[in-house]
């Protein structure tokens, strides 16, 4: 790589960092390394070329810094699982960006972010399998999800309240809290919040470079909403709205001209159900 490819990507790093991916523009990183607009284009077609090259490089730095980690044959699992945790709040802290905050950029972009995400979800599904073994398996998503939840709040607090954090000791922490909701979760009778199913076809699809067709993608979140409303603790009668709202949004979004008014009211309507928030959310969205 040129020395001045480099000193292009390590400036774009630092103003989508700062400023934000949306606010930033290429002049901004043009001028910070004293060149023209037009030398910039001529290395980087585009804003979103940079910031693919530029994400991509640090992601693949992370891994291979996480395949060392994994390799280290003298620590012991659960040196192994702190250390790939502190690895991670390390990382995080570091880059303080994400790509996928912004909704109104190139699909190119979100082809992208599937596949880091989804490479970001098997590895950290890995990590707790290797840290805690197969009998978590039921309930490996829902555990990657509230692992990946703590590194992320933890690594934003020091921005939220300009005040320094030990991440050492915060590893060393969420590890242990790891432990404690592993316990909980292998005594609970509850069922599993992602299904593993849906998880892995997302995941799958995102390693391969696919992404997940959106009407395909709406079948089975109807499939996951109709199955949750069977499985709620709540009076036959009220369990029987529930369905039929559900049928008749089912069948008004996949008309060729559905109503927007009729399914902005069942959507609200089943959401006022909290079991059922997560699914209609992301239908939601979809609509």
């Amino acid at each position: 790589m040129s020395m001045l490819k480099q000193k292009i990507m390590d400036s774009a790093m630092r103003f989508f960092s700062e400023k934000g991916y949306m606010a930033t523009s290429i002049q901004d990183i043009a001028n910070d390394c004293g060149i023209a607009k037009g030398s910039l284009y001529k290395i980087f077609a585009s804003k979103e070329d940079l910031l693919m090259e530029v994400y991509g490089s640090r992601i693949k730095r992370m891994y291979e810094e996480a395949e060392k980690i994994k390799a280290d044959a003298t620590l012991s699992t659960k040196d192994r699982f702190i250390r790939e945790t502190l690895h991670q709040l390390q990382y995080f802290a570091e880059v303080n960006f994400s790509i996928e905050q912004y909704r109104d950029i190139p699909t190119q972009e979100f082809s992208f972010c599937h596949g880091w995400r989804a490479r970001q979800f098997d590895y950290y599904k890995d990590c707790l399998l290797t840290a805690y073994g197969r009998k978590i398996e039921p309930f490996i998503w829902d555990l990657m999800a509230l692992y990946l939840g703590m590194i992320k709040e933890y690594t934003q607090f020091p921005n939220i309240f300009n005040h320094p954090l030990n991440l050492e000791n915060a590893a060393i922490f969420i590890v242990e809290r790891m432990d404690d909701m592993v316990n909980g979760v292998l005594k609970s009778k509850l069922r599993p919040i992602l299904q593993p199913a849906v998880m892995l076809d997302y995941v799958n699809r995102g390693l391969e470079g696919a992404s997940v067709p959106a009407a395909e993608h709406k079948a089975e979140l109807f499939d996951n909403l109709v199955a949750t409303i069977k499985d709620l603790s709540v009076p036959n009668t009220r369990k029987s709205e529930l369905s039929e709202a559900a049928q008749v949004l089912r069948e008004e979004v996949e008309k060729e001209e559905p109503k927007p008014i009729l399914i902005r009211a069942l959507l609200d309507f089943l959401r006022i159900q909290p079991e059922l928030k997560n699914i209609v959310g992301q239908l939601d969205k979809l609509n």
